[in-house]
């Protein structure tokens, strides 16, 4: 499996996903200043099924929370992405937000990501065009739209 979408940094936090040409994964990973792997962790919104070409889940951004873990957004199987992680890149909860009743057949995915002064989370993306903006609480919970 190849990367793809590999964004690199030497010493951050680098982000990315990687796979076949019928199935990506969200993938995560920190390099040592010299590019060297401290870590890497790859996630799914669903497993792989050979009926299906999914997941095709990717990452977007990524920035680190002011406890040290992680804030990722992307496109999940066609769904906008949010994903926090601990320091070390473990999993802590991940949610997964649609298009509203109007654009249900549009694909969802969201671009940017930053924590906010009261821990929550602004996100923005949308498809073709449909640019939206979602606040959301420190879990992930949708706050307004």
């Amino acid at each position: 499996m190849l990367p793809r979408n590999l964004h690199t940094n030497l010493g951050l936090t680098q982000y990315g996903a990687y796979g076949t040409a019928i199935s990506y994964y969200g993938w995560l990973f920190k390099t040592d200043n010299m590019g060297n792997d401290v870590w890497s962790q790859t996630f799914a919104t669903k497993p792989y099924s050979a009926s299906r070409a999914e997941p095709s889940d990717e990452f977007s951004s990524v920035q680190q929370t002011n406890d040290g873990g992680y804030i990722i957004v992307g496109e999940a199987s066609e769904l906008g992405w949010l994903l926090k992680t601990d320091e070390m890149g473990k999993e802590i909860w991940s949610r997964s937000f649609e298009a509203d009743k109007d654009n249900r057949d549009e694909r969802h995915t969201f671009k940017s990501v930053q924590q906010t002064k009261d821990g929550g989370y602004i996100l923005r993306g949308g498809r073709f065009g449909d640019d939206i903006v979602i606040k959301t609480d420190e879990k992930g919970f949708v706050k307004s739209k």
